[in-house]
């Protein structure tokens, strides 16, 4: 396998933050990796750091936190929570009629 020059390496990073298809299960390990700028055995301490200075720490931001109170109240939202309901309504209804 071919060393990644630094040139190579940035073409191969904005192939990965914008890859063409999302066909990357399809991929060889080989592959992907190739296209990662990375190998089997991870990045070198000073590709890791050269990748650390540049993108900054691999981290996630902390999305809007959601309160039970708002997952109780967005569960009624949905169109086919209230077509059950009506249809349930509808369903015991009948069933008094019946029984009267």
């Amino acid at each position: 396998m071919r060393r990644q020059t630094p040139t190579n390496m940035s073409i191969a990073l904005r192939v990965a933050e914008h890859p063409k298809g999302g066909d990357w299960h399809n991929r060889s390990a080989e592959e992907v990796l190739a296209q990662l700028g990375s190998s089997a055995t991870g990045l070198s301490a000073q590709e890791a750091a050269q990748r650390l200075a540049t993108d900054g720490p691999n981290e996630l931001k902390e999305g809007k936190r959601i309160s039970p109170l708002q997952i109780f109240c967005g569960q009624f939202k949905s169109l086919i929570v209230w077509m059950v309901k009506v249809v349930r309504q509808a369903r015991r209804q009948n069933e008094t009629r019946i029984e009267v």
